[in-house]
């Protein structure tokens, strides 16, 4: 549904050198389905379904240099400003984007915001998108450690649940269509399995590594399984279990 756009422009050429400076206009550029108003962009066209599509792709209003992370997925997209605040677009009515945020469907990126059990606000870092939630990663008000956030739109209508990873430091986050995941500074993955949080809500969540010391470096989510790329280039695969947080590549 997006991609980066840069158009290049040459500025100037050092006399003699035949050395070119280049300056990068970057956008964000959306397409396709947008029968949720996900993309944060008005569409004028229908598709063959009678949805409600972009079509052709138009530039997005949001300026890449606001943003600190950004994630569209299925019906709706939130994104986290470089000036800390979280904006979210699309279907929440459900609260799949999260309890916080007005439970209707929500046509253009609007602000809303989270805080801990002490009622103290949480600096809003990176976030990820599922079907049916979203992912979000916080720095503690004590501004050092970082806590994980899941709200689904079918556990307790999108009411956040604080994860419980111990004294883990989550550094990267990624997505499938239903679970997501988190890379640590140390290299393991906290797998965040939708159907053990909807069971088990805030219990602990082990974390998992990858065989012989290797460290994660980024992973993949499929609906039964998962990959991960190791530091050294390989690649690892596990199942998921049932109901399981663990991964076992």
């Amino acid at each position: 549904n997006m991609k980066t756009q840069q158009k290049s422009t040459e500025l100037s050429k050092r006399e003699g050198s035949g050395f070119y400076q280049i300056q990068y206009s970057k956008s964000i550029v959306v397409g396709g389905n947008d029968e949720h108003n996900q993309l944060g962009e008005k569409p004028k066209s229908k598709n063959k379904d009678g949805q409600s599509i972009i079509h052709p792709p138009v530039n997005s209003s949001l300026d890449p240099s606001s943003l600190l992370s950004y994630s569209a997925y299925y019906q709706h997209s939130v994104v986290v400003t470089r000036s800390g605040s979280l904006k979210g677009v699309g279907d929440n009515s459900n609260g799949r984007i999260s309890s916080s945020l007005t439970k209707t469907r929500i046509n253009q990126f609007t602000e809303f915001s989270m805080n801990d059990s002490n009622g103290h606000p949480l600096t809003p870092i990176s976030v990820v998108c599922t079907a049916c939630g979203t992912l979000y990663m916080f720095t503690k008000s004590c501004g050092i450690e970082r806590q994980l956030i899941f709200c689904d739109g079918d556990i307790n209508g999108g009411t956040p649940i604080f994860l419980d990873i111990g004294s883990h430091k989550p550094m990267t986050l990624f997505n499938g269509y239903y679970h997501a995941a988190a890379i640590c500074t140390d290299g393991e993955i906290i797998f965040i399995n939708r159907d053990s949080v909807k069971k088990l809500r805030s219990s602990p969540i082990e974390s998992s590594h990858l065989p012989g010391g290797e460290k994660a470096t980024m992973v993949a989510i499929c609906d039964k399984s998962v990959f991960a790329l190791s530091s050294s280039g390989r690649v690892f695969a596990s199942l998921i279990e049932s109901g399981s947080c663990i991964l076992k590549f």
